[in-house]
């Protein structure tokens, strides 16, 4: 079973429009762990045989579709550095998911639901009905470093890392993290938090 998916990347397209993301649906949709756990280890066998990613899926990341436990088919895409049997570098993460009807609510959830899985936390900075961004804040950033989460209404999630230089400049920081603590990363971005049960663990494996 292979829940990788690799395309040409959209000439033109602006990831921030409002456009409802287009993922596959039916029964045949393997469960969102399960595709993301085999599109990692796919990529992990193809580099053990020296075969190098593709300049799409090194510029735009690993897609992979899936069924939440909650029924909702996504599409999380990966921009990795580099992976390996238990961990691996992240650079970015997106998520198309459902759609979210209350953005605000939302967004002030995710800092408690992503908790101890990033380095430094997250504070909303701006939310409307449309859209919301958090980052980390000022306080909470080591080594000029920190989080920025986008969240859309039309079920869009954006997450990056940044590091200010000491000229101000800020410029892509990749993150290190266990591919456990990526699973939950993703499922949380997937799964609104309308639906996600406060005594569920945030990351289920499927039966």
């Amino acid at each position: 079973m292979s829940g990788l998916e690799t395309r040409t990347p959209d000439v033109g397209s602006s990831r921030t429009q409002d456009s409802s993301p287009v993922v596959p649906q039916g029964p045949a949709v393997s469960a969102l762990d399960d595709a993301l756990a085999q599109a990692l280890t796919d990529d992990l066998a193809a580099q053990a045989v020296g075969r190098d990613r593709s300049p799409e899926t090194r510029d735009e990341g690993l897609r992979v579709h899936g069924r939440t436990r909650h029924g909702d088919v996504v599409e999380a895409t990966l921009v990795l550095d580099a992976i390996g049997p238990i961990g691996a570098r992240v650079r970015e993460i997106r998520v198309a998911g459902p759609r979210v009807d209350a953005v605000e609510t939302e967004a002030a959830a995710l800092p408690q639901r992503l908790g101890r899985l990033l380095p430094e936390p997250l504070k909303v900075v701006e939310a409307d009905a449309e859209r919301a961004c958090l980052r980390t804040p000022p306080a909470d950033m080591r080594e000029r470093r920190f989080f920025d989460l986008e969240l859309s209404r039309d079920g869009r999630r954006r997450l990056r890392r940044y590091e200010v230089s000491a000229e101000g400049e800020r410029r892509s920081r990749p993150w290190s993290l266990t591919r456990e603590d990526l699973e939950r990363i993703v499922d949380v971005l997937a799964t609104p938090s309308a639906v996600s049960s406060a005594n569920a663990p945030p990351f289920t494996k499927s039966p």
